[in-house]
């Protein structure tokens, strides 16, 4: 039985990343794309990962963002300083 050629492998990896990516599931994008760079590090491939990585920093970014929160934080403070 023949081994798989490292950039078979990096490139299942990359696709893998890819899909991940467009279904916003980030963490397990950035995971695929990491062991695709392993076995073969391309510039597409770290290219897609620093995308990875800069859209899962800004969907953090506007998931800690809640207006409802806020506004409850602020009735809250209200509250306590009456």
């Amino acid at each position: 039985m023949g081994s798989v050629p490292f950039k078979n492998i990096a490139r299942a990896y990359a696709r893998m990343g890819n899909a991940y990516l467009k279904q916003e599931r980030f963490v397990e994008a950035i995971k695929a794309l990491d062991k695709s760079l392993l076995n073969d590090r391309t510039p597409a491939t770290l290219e897609l990962k620093n995308k990875a990585e800069k859209l899962k920093e800004e969907k953090e970014k506007n998931d800690y963002i809640n207006p409802e929160l806020s506004i409850k934080a602020k009735e809250e403070g209200n509250d306590f300083f009456k």
